[in-house]
């Protein structure tokens, strides 16, 4: 039995007793995520108890070493994730009961069984998406327009939310967007002296193309963890983003004719803007193709559905939010895609067995992947796309 399993047996029992299930029986299996996640360890659950119907689960617990922990601020990440589901989903829960909006209109979130909070040891356990039909989409796969409406869609629902909140209970959310200021990687000079710089020689050899490559190499003058920060940061309104809002991070179920996302993974809530969390689902998840047919009709869905999703909750959208604003933060935060082809996508695109690993003592080298060429052809359409944009 893995020690990570050993917790999670110890936070199951409290959430056996918390449901009533004086003699129960449990079944976990780990399980991979096919290198789409690096910081936890994964298992399905099902809790059995005589008359009652069985509880299927999902839980993660942490297994992040102590070098990744420092350099990812993963202590702070796996607070974060905890905060959210104990106190800002209640929050949310409370927002939309009140305004009585409900079935699609409304911005589902798993289901929260119960968490640790122990440094090393922290847990989740949520229900499992899997168990009511949920399905997680293809990481190597450019979006479709179904999927990509769908998960745009909930997007704006969960901002409109933020706005909700701010305009509902201001100096709660005042303090909330305080604690969820984002704070960037603890780079120590290592890190700034050779991942970044290797990070940016080896995405530069990929760009055929020498104006482009000039272009790149200009815009990435900036150092690499203080462009992280600026990027995540805002631009205007300040709103609570997902910030890791991506295919992986997402399950889907078809309703009818209708598809339904729910997002996980809310470890990296924080403050910053909107355009912040939709370029980042856009760019690291779609083609060049995707992007030529469907961006401009997927920025007006998402304002469209932001607006109205706000409008449902109380707050108007044209004088808080008005379209000017969003159409300029987008863009001055478009050039975000450039750096995200740089830092994240060989992560989110690398095949399964070459997966960086965060445990033991893993540092930040691993995460130095030589690209694929799924990879190169994804890097090359967002740059080409960022300079036909006039990004950079």
């Amino acid at each position: 039995m893995s020690p990570a399993e050993v917790t999670l047996r110890e936070l199951l029992r409290t959430v056996a007793e918390k449901h009533y299930h004086d003699e129960y029986e449990l079944k976990i299996k780990s399980f991979h995520s096919g290198g789409a996640n690096y910081t936890s360890e994964l298992f399905s659950v099902t809790l059995t108890s005589k008359d009652k119907e069985d509880l299927r689960l999902f839980a993660k617990v942490a297994i992040v070493g102590d070098r990744m922990r420092e350099l990812m601020n993963a202590t702070k990440m796996f607070a974060i994730e905890g905060f959210f589901y104990n106190e800002l989903v209640k929050t949310y829960e409370d927002l939309q009961d009140k305004h009585g909006v409900v079935g699609d209109d409304r911005c589902e979130i798993p289901k929260f069984y119960g968490c640790n909070s122990k440094i090393g040891e922290e847990t989740v356990v949520l229900e499992d998406l899997a168990a009511r039909g949920y399905y997680g989409y293809n990481r190597h796969k450019s979006l479709d327009w179904y999927h990509a409406s769908s998960a745009i869609e909930e997007l704006a629902k969960f901002h409109a939310l933020s706005f909700a909140y701010q305009n509902e209970r201001p100096e709660e959310f005042d303090r909330v967007m305080k604690y969820l200021w984002f704070t960037k990687p603890n780079s120590d000079e290592a890190v700034k002296d050779a991942y970044f710089p290797k990070l940016i020689s080896q995405a530069l050899k990929h760009i055929a193309n020498e104006n482009h490559r000039e272009r790149v190499m200009k815009f990435m003058e900036i150092d690499g963890a203080e462009m992280y920060e600026r990027f995540n940061r805002p631009f205007g309104h300040p709103v609570l983003i997902h910030g890791d809002y991506r295919t992986s991070n997402l399950f889907f179920k078809k309703k009818g004719e209708k598809l339904h996302t729910i997002p996980v993974d809310f470890q990296t809530v924080h403050t910053g803007c909107v355009v912040s969390d939709f370029i980042y689902f856009i760019f690291v998840g779609s083609d060049s193709s995707f992007r030529q047919e469907h961006l401009q009709t997927l920025i007006e869905l998402y304002y469209e559905t932001l607006c109205v999703s706000m409008k449902r909750l109380g707050v108007d959208c044209a004088e808080v939010y008005p379209r000017k604003e969003f159409d300029r933060e987008l863009k001055e935060v478009l050039p975000y895609a450039v750096f995200l082809g740089i830092a994240l996508l060989p992560v989110v695109l690398v095949e399964a067995e070459n997966a960086p690993r965060v445990d033991g003592d893993s540092d930040v080298d691993n995460f130095l992947l030589a690209p694929n060429d799924l990879y190169v052809e994804r890097f090359r359409g967002i740059v080409e796309d960022c300079i036909k944009l006039g990004a950079i």
